[in-house]
């Protein structure tokens, strides 16, 4: 794994380089304020490491599958993490435990999203659902069922968080939302 800053990464030089990652790196996110990196890994763990040093911080137990997604919620604090398992865990970095089990998805998670306030979550699998979560507590709150045959492949929040688009398998965005 590799690091660059933007300045050198246009002249193609690396800022650091990070060995001894555990297994192959299958997602990556910036934690706690940008003074950590988030690795999520083929072998199921989940690596805090200092961007500064390259120092191992903490070592976690993910998902029970491949990690493919890492989420960072607005707090900094909570990360949401996606796994080929099908199921969404959100993890306290701080407290370096797992708070909250999503399940409920039958392919695994392509894309989700914390809402601004970092209490909700939206996610989509590659179904035909987006589906609506408490992220503290992991209850589902709504699903959003597109037509018979469609694969939602990602998902993003706009307009003060009131309306999500979706972007489908064949191509086509739905979004979703109250009428203008």
């Amino acid at each position: 794994m590799r690091l660059w800053d933007v300045g050198a990464a246009l002249s193609g030089e690396a800022r650091r380089e990070l060995h001894r990652q555990p297994a192959a790196v299958t997602a990556i996110a910036y934690g706690l304020g940008g003074d950590t990196l988030l690795t999520g890994h083929a072998n199921r763990l989940l690596r805090l490491l200092d961007t500064r040093t390259g120092r191992l911080l903490v070592s976690l137990r993910g998902p029970e599958a491949q990690v493919s997604l890492l989420v960072l919620a607005p707090d900094g604090r909570h990360v949401a993490v996606g796994s080929h398992d099908r199921t969404i865990r959100v993890f306290d970095l701080h407290d370096q435990k797992q708070t909250a089990l999503l399940t409920g998805h039958k392919k695994p998670v392509s894309s989700l999203a914390f809402f601004a306030e970092g209490l909700h979550l939206v996610s989509v699998a590659q179904e035909g659902v987006v589906r609506l979560w408490d992220a503290q507590t992991g209850t589902p709150l709504a699903a959003l069922w597109g037509e018979s045959g469609e694969s939602f492949t990602g998902v993003v929040l706009f307009g003060d968080d009131v309306h999500l688009a979706v972007a489908l398998a064949d191509g086509r965005i739905r979004v979703f939302g109250p009428a203008a």
